[in-house]
């Protein structure tokens, strides 16, 4: 399986939204810089997933 790094941040916006709303927008505005971090979470996701023996 590919992991498209576009879709798995819009996936990544949505399912935690529907998690919990005010991480989303922790995440979505930076709370130190006013940032959308999303990226910086995907980047970390793929990391994850290359650790656990996913191909990207």
């Amino acid at each position: 399986m590919e992991l498209n790094p576009s879709i798995l941040e819009a996936t990544l916006r949505m399912y935690v939204a529907e998690l919990d709303y005010d991480i989303h927008k922790g995440i979505e505005n930076g709370e130190a810089d006013g940032l959308d971090h999303y990226q910086d979470e995907v980047d970390f996701f793929l990391r994850c997933w290359e650790s656990a023996g996913g191909n990207i």
